[in-house]
């Protein structure tokens, strides 16, 4: 244009290409989010179901280690309050 050679002539078949060039760019685009998003939707909802799985797995683990840890208690005291009945009950034996 600037230097003579513009050819007006082909000006509105050039608009009209750039314009579907513009459209199939944006449409593409388009797809391209949406896909996208729907691919990103669908990774944070497994890892919020992993989450709550390790969460339920954590639960149980710590409920099996209080009773553990409590028949362990239990188990201990009782076996000390034999010995402690043991040694009254010698005592009184004479």
């Amino acid at each position: 244009m600037i230097d003579g050679t513009a050819d007006y002539s082909k000006l509105g078949q050039l608009s009209t290409t750039m314009n579907d060039n513009y459209d199939n760019a944006f449409e593409n685009l388009t797809k391209f989010r949406e896909v996208r998003t729907k691919a990103f939707q669908t990774d944070i909802q497994k890892a919020s179901d992993s989450g709550q799985s390790i969460v339920v797995i954590g639960g149980i683990m710590a409920l099996l280690t209080i009773i553990l840890l409590f028949a362990t208690a239990v188990g201990s005291e009782l076996a000390q309050l034999a010995k402690h009945l043991e040694g009254i009950a010698k005592q009184f034996k004479v």
